[in-house]
């Protein structure tokens, strides 16, 4: 098993931003072990998709992208938790 880090931007979610329910979108890291970059790059979006702070709340066509995925020592267990928020740019 490896241990990877994956930072995620997912957009067109229904959150909280600034005390507002807006479209919006986030960033997020979590870690994963995994035996691939692909493994835990999956691993991490239908984690994510089942916290309560994004669950059920993507608009339609809503994504989740991985920004990086980055393997680190077995040995490196930090947890990560929390999002970070941002307003999308009405049209």
């Amino acid at each position: 098993m490896r241990n990877f880090v994956v930072l995620v931007q997912g957009e067109n979610f229904n959150l909280d931003v600034e005390g507002v329910i807006q479209p919006a979108g986030f960033f997020a890291t979590r870690r994963a072990e995994a035996e691939t970059e692909e493994e835990a790059s999956s691993q991490v979006i239908s984690q994510l998709l089942t916290e309560p702070e994004i669950s059920g709340k993507g608009l339609p066509g809503h994504t989740i992208l991985v920004k990086v995925a980055h393997e680190m020592p077995i040995e490196h267990k930090n947890t990560y938790s929390g999002f970070t928020f941002y307003p999308l740019e009405k049209a």
